[in-house]
């Protein structure tokens, strides 16, 4: 999505729909075949998975329903967007462990080589469906750059209706999974509303009303569902709205105003489905381990952010399945992403098999988030070349050598006065640069380094500091592979701080 108006609801909204997309599709497919909700077993991460008994003609009727999903979603979104299913067929007593096992990793199988045959059922007709709106009076819509949009219209349907629906999400208590309507919905075959408390209008006998985010449904609705619709909001002419990313970071005291773009996920999760369970392989197990990740990033995350530190903010993007992507004041950012790899850890009993790694894009708050959100994905990339690491600026660093800098971090912040030697620190960290070959730094860093170390600062205890952040003297004083790194993240502490503190000390004179 481009960086128009809007951008941050239509997000909200399009990540959204593809987040319930999988619940969408298996109610379809199950109502079609004849099946209750229950043989659902799991829907979520852009995945799910359903079990049928088999019949004569049954793998006809699948194929002509994926042809049905192929003709809506080719019609909608023009190709950018697809389903594959694939299906293994197996007897009772093969529900054994090693079995079963078996004939999950062949079903994971014929579904990623059916990826490359994407809409084969429709390809005859791809071009009449994609191109059933006609050449006249549309043009190009200037949010996604990919659907068509009439004349005169801001942006396309799907950009409309994503604007609409994230705009409500944040104040929504129910959301309601319906066959014949919704806030967005794919014909024939469902689709999802959400709404407020107070106007739930009527629905009809098939239709599934969910409690959100909470749990007390008795009464009040058929189940509930956990959606992270955690965003900063202000109140205005007594509305409630989401507040712009602008807003977000005009709150902060000092400091550079830069916003931090982060994504996170879990490590080898595949491994994990198809391996981690061994002997004890089964559907309920497999079913449980998919809703118990997904319970943590779509229900816990909105725990997390009220605490009073992160409340209104964090801006939650989405989150839900296996990854978490939001964006913050950068300093806030850094906070929340410790807290949620720790919490993860205690979440999944500090297992080390179930392990997080994270990418971190500093930027201001005008850049265009979909740029955003592929940087902090170039950072994530580096992390889980490592694993189990957080990436800032291509350095990926271990979360234990990341809290440990952090905490470095505050304790030199205390001890050093880092206003007064801010140009200091710049010199520090450009001498860094210079020295810089091939990852490491040369020799030549140490002479410049104790020249401008003792030239700028008088007292000894500041010198010390200063020189256990840049030097570990139980490593015979090697510079620390975090230095430059926490040399900017100071920088970014004390920008402006200064000249404020200056500005502040003039006004006070004049008056005085």
């Amino acid at each position: 999505l481009s960086n128009t108006k809007g951008v941050g609801k239509r997000l909200r909204g399009k990540s959204f729909f593809l987040s319930v997309l999988p619940v969408i599709l298996g109610r379809f497919f199950l109502r079609e075949l004849g099946y209750p909700m229950v043989n659902l077993l799991y829907a979520g991460g852009g995945k799910f998975q359903f079990v049928i008994g088999y019949e004569e003609g049954v793998e006809q009727k699948l194929d002509e329903l994926q042809r049905r999903v192929d003709e809506v979603l080719v019609k909608e979104f023009g190709g950018h967007l697809g389903v594959v299913l694939g299906w293994r067929r197996f007897k009772g007593r093969e529900l054994g462990v090693n079995e079963l096992g078996e004939k999950i990793h062949e079903l994971y199988e014929e579904t990623g080589r059916k990826k490359f045959q994407k809409f084969s059922t429709v390809l005859e007709n791809f071009d009449r469906l994609v191109n059933y709106l006609g050449p006249d009076n549309y043009e190009m819509c200037p949010s996604c750059q990919v659907s068509l949009k009439p004349e005169g219209e801001e942006f396309c349907k799907w950009c409309e209706l994503f604007q609409e629906v994230g705009e409500k999400i944040p104040r929504a208590e129910y959301v309601v999974f319906s066959s014949e309507m919704g806030d967005l919905y794919l014909e024939g075959i469902g689709g999802v509303s959400v709404y407020a408390k107070g106007q739930i209008p009527y629905t009809l006998p098939e239709d599934t009303l969910l409690l959100l985010n909470r749990t007390d449904f008795e009464d009040k609705a058929d189940g509930f569902f956990f959606l992270a619709n955690t965003v900063p909001t202000k109140e205005e002419k007594g509305k409630i709205l989401v507040k712009d990313f602008e807003e977000m970071l005009e709150e902060e005291e000092e400091g550079y105003k830069l916003l931090a773009f982060v994504k996170m996920d879990v490590d080898n999760l595949g491994f994990i489905f198809s391996q981690g369970l061994r002997e004890d392989y089964s559907i309920s197990r497999v079913a449980t381990l998919s809703r118990s990740l997904d319970l943590f990033f779509s229900g816990y995350i909105n725990t997390l952010l009220q605490k009073e530190e992160f409340k209104n903010k964090v801006y939650v993007v989405y989150s839900g399945g296996d990854d978490v992507f939001f964006c913050a004041p950068w300093e806030i950012a850094l906070k929340v992403a410790k807290e949620i790899e720790r919490d993860f850890t205690e979440y999944t009993c500090y297992n080390r098999c179930f392990t997080l790694s994270a990418g971190v894009f500093f930027q201001k708050p005008t850049y265009p988030i979909r740029f955003g959100a592929d940087k902090a994905e170039e950072e994530k990339d580096i992390a889980k070349a490592d694993k189990n690491s957080i990436s800032l600026w291509g350095y990926p660093l271990s979360w234990d050598a990341f809290k440990n800098a952090l905490e470095r971090l505050n304790e030199f912040m205390k001890n050093f006065d880092v206003h007064s030697h801010r140009t200091l620190l710049y010199r520090i960290y450009t001498l860094l640069r210079v020295y810089k070959k091939d990852g490491k730094v040369s020799l030549g860093f140490y002479p410049m380094f104790y020249y401008q170390l003792h030239r700028n600062i008088k007292g000894e205890e500041e010198q010390k500091e200063l020189e256990k952040l840049i030097l570990d003297p139980k490593n015979d004083y090697n510079i620390r592979d975090d230095a430059e790194l926490l040399l900017k993240l100071v920088l970014m502490k004390t920008r402006g701080v200064s000249e404020r503190a200056k500005e502040k000390s003039y006004i006070l004179n004049k008056g005085g």
